[in-house]
C-alpha cells in the first residue's frame, strides 16, 4: 500500500473544483479519508442538494457519512456497524468541544488496530486535539460546521491516515492579519510557514500553547517515520523523516487540508518533540 503524497491530494483537489454541477468528472479506484473530505466540504461549500458516487462506492460512503456529514439523505441505506478499529466516519467540527469530542473518538481506530502504548495513544490524542482544535480556531468559514474530520486505519498495510479538511479562509489569510508575517508571506511557502514553532494568526497572551499545533503534528510525523500533508490556497506543504517539499499548487483549495499519515507499528513519543524545542521556563506546560 503506496504512501498519499501531495500530488495525490492535489490531482484529487483539481477534480473537485474543476468540476461543474451535473457532470461526471474522474474519481479514484481506492478512496481513502482525504477523498471523503475534500468531496463533502466541496458539497457543503456549494450548499448541493444531490452529490452521486459510483454504486460500488457507495456502501461505503454511505457508512463514512459523505452524505449526511453535510446534511444529505444518503443514497441507500445501510447498517452503521461498528468499525471495529478500522475507520471513523466523516464528523462536523462545530465547536471547541466537538473538535476534542473527534479527536478522542478517533483514538478508537487506533486502539482497534491494535495500538495499545499509552504513550503513542497520548501522542495521537494531542495531535490531532491541536489540528482539529485549530480548524475551529482559524478557518473562519462563516458556517455553522467549521470543518470535516474522518479517519481510517489498514490494519494489514499497518497505515493510518487521519484529515481535517475545510472551506474557512485558508493559512496565508488567516497568518496575514499577524503584521509579524508580513514580509515572510511575500516570498514563504505560507503552509510550511504555519509548521514553524510559535507561528500563529492570534497570539495568545503570554505566548502560552500559542501556535504550536501544527508544529506538533508536523515533527511527530518526522521523527516516527510518517506524513504531514497540509495544502490551503496555493500552498502545499508536506513533511516526512526524509525532508519536505513546498511549492505552488496548480488549482487553488479554498479553505484548509491537513492529513496525518503514519505507519500503526512503530510507537510515538511526543516528549522527545518538547525536548527538542528550545526552553523558555515554561517548558513543563507540555507535560
Amino acid at each position: 500500500m503506496q504512501w498519499t503524497t501531495l500530488e495525490d491530494v492535489e490531482w484529487w483537489v483539481e477534480q473537485i473544483m474543476s468540476s461543474k454541477p451535473g457532470v461526471e468528472f474522474h474519481g479514484p479506484t481506492f478512496l481513502r479519508p482525504y477523498h471523503f473530505a475534500v468531496l463533502a466540504n466541496q458539497v457543503h461549500r456549494l450548499d448541493a442538494t444531490r452529490v452521486t458516487v459510483p454504486k460500488a462506492f457507495q456502501g461505503y460512503a454511505s457508512r463514512m457519512r459523505l452524505w449526511q456529514s453535510v446534511g444529505l439523505e444518503p443514497p441507500n441505506k445501510v447498517t452503521e456497524r461498528n468499525p471495529g478499529g478500522r475507520f471513523h466516519p466523516l464528523s462536523p467540527i462545530v465547536s471547541e468541544m466537538t473538535a476534542q469530542n473527534i479527536a478522542r473518538d478517533i483514538l478508537a481506530v487506533f486502539r482497534g488496530a491494535g495500538t495499545s502504548d499509552k504513550a503513542t495513544l497520548n501522542a495521537i490524542d494531542t495531535a490531532l486535539s491541536e489540528i482539529f482544535s485549530n480548524c475551529f480556531f482559524h478557518a473562519e468559514a462563516g458556517r455553522e460546521i467549521c470543518g470535516l474530520a474522518c479517519a481510517q486505519s489498514w490494519p494489514y498495510a499497518r497505515l493510518a491516515q487521519v484529515v481535517v479538511a475545510d472551506i474557512g479562509i485558508g493559512i496565508r489569510s488567516s497568518l496575514g492579519a499577524n503584521l509579524a508575517y508580513s514580509e515572510r508571506l511575500k516570498s514563504e511557502n505560507a503552509a510550511e510557514l504555519a509548521t514553524e514553532l510559535g507561528v500563529t494568526s492570534k497570539p495568545a497572551p503570554g505566548g502560552a500553547h500559542s501556535g504550536y499545533g501544527l508544529t506538533v503534528a508536523r515533527q511527530l510525523m518526522e521523527k516516527h517515520g510518517g506524513s504531514l500533508l497540509l495544502l490551503s490556497g496555493n500552498d502545499g506543504f508536506r513533511a516526512t523523516e526524509h525532508g519536505s517539499q513546498a511549492r505552488e499548487l496548480r488549482v487553488p483549495w479554498r479553505g484548509t487540508i491537513v492529513a496525518l499519515e503514519w505507519r500503526t507499528d512503530r510507537p510515538f513519543d511526543i516528549g522527545a518533540v518538547y525536548r527538542a524545542w528550545p526552553k523558555d521556563g515554561d517548558e513543563d506546560e507540555f507535560f
